[in-house]
């Protein structure tokens, strides 16, 4: 990087890189390379967005309460160390006017563009450089998990990658690849979300002092070990800012929080909504007072929108908030549709597509279980065998939802659903093509297990999700006792 005479106070370059396509590699970094989903593990040097740090950028007076953002070269920016911070404190500025026309031709050879007066200027003490938080959407999803999975590809093969994709069992919270990940273009943040799930297989809900030091203990053996890359010719160096941002998550997550507390993944779409539909609004002449406006605009009927409804309502109160429980929210509701996936399927197709052999003779023992409970397996084994079943249809169903109360809300809990099971047999799609059947796996409490622990579950296969019409009911249950309104065979 070529400065002003070394001699000399430089002044404070801030800037974005100018039309020039000879760009100096010292200056690059891949601020800008989130725009677009390139996988290559070098897509992030292309474009540039930096600046010349001097000792008025470095030199700021000690922020109180906090530690200050280091200075780090950019040879040393996959070192997986924290450097200690400048503490030079800028006692006064000097602004020498002879030099202007010196440091405009520094910039320009930089490749940057100057500004001679950054916007902290008077604020001597502030400390600019923590407003420069972890940004898990660029820095993790369009970044570290970016590159680790063209590392994964040159190393394993994509062919391994696609294939081991395509292995993965189904799962409500997870997305599957069937097409594997290689071939993926311009994906985006929520996608590498999508992936980092089944390709680190490990996500921490919540973090403590003791998962902040696993997490600091992961990063260092990753450093420890990840010379493996080159070995393999895979990297050069790892002189990648996000990379070295990552030694920076401890600290900000015990200042700031969990990082979902400021990932700008949640307000990504508000591109489209406050900057470029306003923009598309405009003459695209002085177009910023005219998206204010505009915006502006938008919030007043947008308000006047919720008044007149209100209005419309009979002036309801507001609701009652309630307090919100700590932690996660563990208890679940069996959600299931109105009307069966499938109105009468016969016993036999029962057997042979769903897979439920014994179907006709564990729906007796239950039958004589629930309506002698004191019976000891062989009185049940000896009384089912002489129930005769008057239908020989059921109504299945090929879903179960559970549901769990969201409590920042005051809707529908069916819009909160947290897991699902699939019980559906193979089936045909158009002409030829086949989608296979999918018969998942629970944990079935066997009446003794409670809200959290495994004590008192098994693991079975659900196989058949049924019911029973109303006229079936009287015929086989006692006066009184009505059974469960949804049943389920599993193995």
């Amino acid at each position: 990087m070529k400065k002003a005479a070394a001699s000399q106070p430089e002044k404070c370059l801030w800037g974005r890189p100018k039309g020039s396509k000879d760009k100096p590699k010292a200056l690059m970094t891949d601020a800008e390379s989130d725009t677009k989903s390139d996988t290559s593990p070098d897509a992030n040097t292309k474009k540039l967005e930096c600046y010349v740090s001097s000792p008025l950028a470095v030199g700021l007076s000690r922020h109180r309460g906090g530690s200050k953002r280091e200075k780090i070269a950019p040879a040393d920016l996959g070192a997986g160390q924290m450097t200690t911070p400048c503490d030079k404190a800028l006692s006064e500025r000097v602004v020498m006017d002879s030099m202007t026309a010196v440091y405009a031709q520094a910039c320009a050879e930089a490749g940057i563009k100057p500004i001679y007066h950054p916007f902290w200027e008077g604020l001597p003490y502030t400390n600019i450089y923590t407003s420069i938080s972890p940004d898990v959407l660029h820095q993790l999803y369009q970044g570290i998990v970016k590159h680790l999975i063209s590392w994964l590809k040159s190393c394993c093969g994509e062919a391994e990658v696609d294939a081991r994709c395509r292995r993965l069992p189904p799962n409500h919270n997870t997305r599957l690849f069937a097409n594997g990940i290689s071939n993926l273009s311009r994906v985006t943040g929520k996608e590498h979300d999508q992936i980092s799930c089944f390709l680190l297989g490990i996500i921490y809900p919540m973090h403590t002092t003791e998962t902040l030091g696993h997490m600091g203990n992961a990063l260092e053996r990753f450093h420890a070990n990840k010379s493996i890359f080159i070995d393999l010719g895979v990297r050069t160096d790892f002189n990648l800012p996000k990379l070295h941002s990552c030694t920076h998550y401890i600290m900000y997550i015990k200042f700031f929080g969990t990082t979902d507390n400021y990932n700008t993944e949640y307000t990504e779409r508000l591109h489209i909504d406050l900057a470029k539909d306003a923009y598309c609004s405009t003459n695209f002449k002085d177009k910023f007072p005219q998206m204010t406006l505009w915006l502006e605009r938008k919030e007043k009927v947008f308000r006047h929108e919720k008044y007149i409804q209100w209005r419309l309502d009979g002036c309801p109160a507001p609701p009652a908030m309630e307090v919100l429980p700590l932690g996660i929210v563990y208890e679940r509701q069996l959600k299931m549709t109105k009307n069966p996936t499938h109105r009468s399927v016969r016993f036999s197709d029962l057997v042979s597509d769903y897979g439920a052999e014994f179907f006709r003779e564990a729906l007796t023992r239950f039958i004589v279980k629930f309506n002698d409970p004191q019976f000891t397996p062989a009185q049940v084994e000896a009384q089912s065998a002489g129930i005769a079943l008057p239908f020989s249809r059921v109504p299945v169903f090929h879903r179960i939802k559970y549901t769990t109360e969201d409590p920042y809300t005051s809707g529908d809990t069916s819009d909160s659903v947290v897991d699902s099971i699939h019980v559906q047999p193979t089936k045909v799609v158009g002409r030829s093509k086949e989608l296979p059947g999918r018969f998942d796996t629970a944990l079935v409490n066997d009446g003794s297990g409670k809200i959290t622990g495994i004590d008192g579950y098994r693991v079975a296969q659900v196989r058949v999700v049924f019911s029973f019409k109303p006229k079936h009911i009287r015929p086989l249950f006692r006066l009184g006792l009505t059974p469960p309104t949804h049943l389920a065979y599993v193995e």
